[in-house]
């Protein structure tokens, strides 16, 4: 650990500290520890104050903009070691509000998480853990439904399979998640091409009608 990652791992925080730090050495931000994490997972885990969230997030950009920051390992290593879901929600809302070109592979996180019986004292990403990391990575597929029913009813079924049974395998669960939401998807998609193409009927009857 560099002592940007042994600060950010601290009980007590100082964002004066952080600013010496940084001055003085700052290609500590974008080191990784022998976890291969940054400073910045650290700050976030620990639930750092939003200030000093701001000044690591203003540095990165400043210092090092073309700098990409491995949002699919933070997820995986918060998921794996079963962090509140309060925290990996605001590593996700830091990424979507202060680093919008740059993404989540969740595909990778997803299949690293889902593993089971990976042997004794091998980190698990637990039930409830994974089940949450699946509804996060459906959150925008479901917001580009259009139909704000079908989105209540997405939202819906995810609730009912959770608390039908907190012990579902987790690539069961994954499974019968992005099926119900490619069924949703497929059925919006039908039904703006039906109304595509009602539009354009009616336009043609106009047509029609002012020609005659």
């Amino acid at each position: 650990m560099t002592p940007l990652h042994i600060l950010a791992c601290s009980t007590v925080q100082n964002i004066e500290l952080y600013r010496v730090l940084i001055d003085k050495y700052p290609e500590n931000l974008i080191t990784e520890d022998g976890w291969g994490a940054v400073p910045l997972l650290y700050a976030i885990w620990g639930n750092a104050p939003d200030d000093i969230i701001q000044y690591l997030v203003e540095s990165y950009q400043s210092l090092y903009p073309d700098y990409e920051l491995n949002w699919s390992e933070m997820v995986k290593t918060l998921g794996m070691a079963n962090a509140p879901s309060e925290v990996i929600q605001n590593l996700l809302d830091l990424q979507q509000e202060s680093f919008p070109e740059q993404f989540v592979d969740w595909s990778s996180v997803l299949a690293v998480c889902s593993e089971s019986n990976r042997g004794w004292n091998q980190p698990e990403c637990f039930e409830e853990t994974f089940q949450f990391l699946v509804k996060c990575s459906v959150t925008k597929r479901i917001n580009t439904i259009g139909l704000k029913q079908w989105r209540d009813n997405m939202a819906a079924e995810i609730e009912s399979i959770q608390q039908s049974d907190l012990n579902i395998d987790k690539r069961v669960f994954l499974s019968t998640i992005q099926s119900k939401l490619a069924e949703y998807e497929t059925e919006y998609r039908k039904l703006k091409e039906a109304t595509t193409i009602l539009e354009l009927a009616l336009w043609k009857n106009k047509i029609d009608e002012h020609i005659q």
